[in-house]
């Protein structure tokens, strides 16, 4: 690793896909869709994924969130030709109230035990990660929530992650951010955090060689040192 020395005292998270368990939502309408539940979210998920990254700064729509998993939802639900008002409101409070990761409130409890600061960067807007923390029990386990609607821009545009190192009263690089999104990552490094790339499904995606790769959140202590 090249992107810092020393053992940072406060660690960022990013919310879905490390704490927040998002295909965990497939799982609150599994009765009403069957097989068509999974496909449903995993579309979901892509679509939201391309209206962050084609959001620009300035956009009416770049910093409503809400917004933006709102309209993702209605493009996934239309492509797999599912119409059914009471399902979409169901998703829609099951994104409030995600499932968090098996292994982020042991890791989470194990970095504030020896003394770390954790944080949480997301996207999602302060009412959303509030909602899912409380919700997942984690809530306890972290020090600084912040969302990027506090910069008015949305990750991965370098201005998300100076200003959270701003909020921190820190240099970027000596954060330290853990993200399972490739382009999180690499928004994070070009503001100069230091970087670790969480893979669980040990896909081996293309990924920048300066940031630290996990199979789990469980390596995440000894990564650091912990």
């Amino acid at each position: 690793m090249t992107q810092g020395t020393g053992t940072p005292a406060t660690i960022l998270f990013a919310g879905s896909g490390v704490l927040f368990d998002l295909s965990s939502i497939a799982r609150s309408v599994s009765g009403g869709l069957a097989e068509r539940a999974e496909a449903l979210v995993r579309d979901w998920r892509r679509e939201l994924t391309v209206r962050v990254l084609g959001a620009q700064p300035g956009d009416a729509a770049e910093s409503d969130y809400w917004g933006i998993v709102s309209a993702a939802l209605d493009r996934a639900m239309h492509g797999l030709g599912i119409d059914d008002v009471a399902i979409r409101a169901r998703l829609m409070q099951k994104f409030l109230n995600v499932d968090p990761f098996p292994d982020a409130a042991p890791a989470l409890r194990t970095l504030r035990s020896a003394g770390r600061r954790i944080g949480v960067l997301t996207n999602m807007t302060m009412t959303m990660v509030v909602s899912a923390l409380k919700h997942g029990g984690l809530s306890r386990l972290v020090d600084v929530p912040l969302s990027t609607e506090h910069s008015g821009t949305m990750k991965p545009m370098c201005e998300a992650y100076t200003h959270a190192a701003e909020r921190l009263r820190m240099a970027p690089s000596d954060l330290c951010f853990v993200t399972s999104n490739v382009w999180d990552a690499e928004g994070a490094i070009r503001a100069s955090l230091r970087v670790m790339l969480l893979d669980r499904e040990g896909s081996n995606r293309p990924a920048p060689e300066t940031a630290t790769h996990l199979a789990s959140l469980a390596e995440l202590p000894t990564a650091l040192g912990t």
